[in-house]
């Protein structure tokens, strides 16, 4: 995280303590020592499913920001989701506000609670499933890389936070068109081409893993 962005985490998990909000997504990851993926957004999970919770918990941010002297705009908001662009002499940065489940209690860190590693491993190949980033493939790439977690073991912790397991001809689809997307979107954050070339051979791997009878049922 650059200094603003360390700022709204430290800032904005205080204010929302009493929400249930944790940092979660990329940074989460990172804080769990995967990667060092730079992300022009902090990502603030509560597993709280009130509406009214969650728009007292923007306010209370909203509030926090500005007490501090940060020019606050709320960008967006719904029911259980909210995007705050916050500007500090000149550089401004997001906060995303979201509802998420999660299995385990959170971890601690310097900025205050984050994603437990299992929820924080299982939520990105969740995303990485449900949609088609480079920022996804790049921290699955991170947490492989790390030699902690192999394949099987990221299937489970994904899959534990479903109703039904994930599907893996999908998965496996979805694999294969990563590993085609073109080069800028992974360069958008910094991956270099030993990087992206390592991503593309290990999502083809993975997706041709899961395209065995024995994987797609999941055995």
């Amino acid at each position: 995280m650059n200094p603003l962005q360390t700022k709204l985490a430290t800032l904005g998990l205080e204010a929302l303590s009493e929400f249930g909000f944790v940092l979660a997504g990329g940074y989460a990851l990172q804080l769990h020592g995967f990667g060092h993926r730079e992300s022009d957004d902090i990502d603030l999970f509560t597993n709280d499913l009130d509406p009214a919770h969650f728009a007292e918990a923007v306010d209370r941010l909203v509030t926090a920001y500005r007490a501090v002297g940060l020019e606050v705009e709320v960008a967006r908001q719904v029911a259980t989701f909210a995007r705050i662009v916050v500007t500090d002499a000149g550089t401004s940065a997001k906060a995303d506000l979201a509802v998420d489940h999660r299995l385990l209690p959170p971890a601690t860190s310097e900025v205050g609670p984050v994603l437990s590693e299992a929820d924080a491993i299982g939520s990105k190949v969740g995303a990485l499933y449900s949609r088609l980033e480079p920022r996804d493939l790049i921290d699955v790439q991170a947490i492989l890389d790390s030699n902690r977690y192999g394949t099987d073991e990221l299937l489970a912790l994904a899959d534990q936070r479903e109703v039904v397991p994930l599907d893996r001809a999908m998965l496996a689809g979805q694999l294969r068109a990563g590993s085609r997307l073109p080069d800028a979107g992974f360069q958008e954050y910094g991956a270099t081409p030993e990087l992206i070339a390592r991503i593309r051979d290990a999502a083809r791997q993975w997706a041709e893993r899961l395209d065995r009878p024995s994987e797609r049922m999941g055995e």
